[in-house]
């Protein structure tokens, strides 16, 4: 998967699986956040990707998502599973993976076998995280704590 593709798929993820807001996402991986928005629902996917200037759109058949992302004009399977998600990128010729919690998305990426991880911001949040390498987890974390006192998370 492209990382482009890979973030938006991540941000659909995570919006359908807490249904919440969002206008965008933060991407570890790319160090960077990615303006995102549009309409996600269980009836029909149209979001749009400011970062890459491109759109993500698809709806549901036989209970999984089949999206096509305009930029990089491939075919890809979701399947919203509790908490979890799991696809199938056409190009790669590999699935993916991933889970949510919370604001936090974890991504597995069989193409290249690596993990990714990307912090889906809602409108509520009042503080992003800063741009710097050193401290993101951890004012991550510390966001996620105060979203979630019942689930702290361990460092």
């Amino acid at each position: 998967m492209s990382p482009g593709l890979r973030a938006v798929v991540a941000y659909v993820a995570s919006r359908l699986i807490t249904k919440a807001e969002s206008s965008f996402i933060f991407d570890f991986s790319a160090g960077g956040h990615r303006s995102m928005g549009g309409t996600v629902s269980e009836a029909c996917i149209n979001v749009y990707d400011f970062s890459e200037n491109c759109q993500l759109t698809g709806h549901m058949t036989g209970g999984a998502f089949q999206l096509f992302h305009h930029g990089d004009r491939v075919h890809v399977s979701l399947e919203i599973i509790g908490e979890t998600f799991r696809g199938y990128d056409q190009i790669a010729g590999r699935h993916f993976s991933g889970a949510v919690n919370g604001a936090r998305v974890s991504l597995k990426d069989d193409a290249d076998l690596r993990g990714y991880t990307y912090w889906c911001e809602s409108p509520q949040c009042t503080r992003l995280p800063e741009q710097g390498t050193e401290g993101i987890e951890g004012e991550l974390d510390s966001q996620a704590q105060e979203a979630e006192p019942e689930n702290p998370v361990v460092k």
